[in-house]
């Protein structure tokens, strides 16, 4: 709880990105951070790119994250729509 009856949205069921084959051996790590808005419903959408630390690998993250489930945020115990900035990180091991 945020506080006031006010709940934020959770993730519920994602799906990883996958990262670009090309470039597997040539970039070792990478991040992305996307702001978006969890609607009513916990649909996912407004995605936008704040951050990334590799280009290639922007289209991969959205579309993972357009896949993303998510419990939706309230407020006095509605659902309602909520700002959300997600971090995908990419390690090569």
């Amino acid at each position: 709880e945020a506080g006031g009856g006010v709940a934020a949205a959770r993730v519920f069921s994602r799906v990883e990105p996958r990262f670009p084959p090309a470039f597997i051996h040539s970039v070792r790590e990478s991040i992305v951070v996307v702001r978006c808005v969890i609607g009513q419903d916990g649909s996912i959408h407004d995605l936008e790119i704040v951050r990334s630390s590799f280009p290639p690998f922007n289209d991969a993250v959205l579309s993972a994250l357009r896949q993303w489930k998510f419990a939706p945020g309230m407020m006095h115990g509605q659902a309602v729509d909520t700002w959300f900035e997600l971090t995908v990180n990419f390690h090569v091991r």
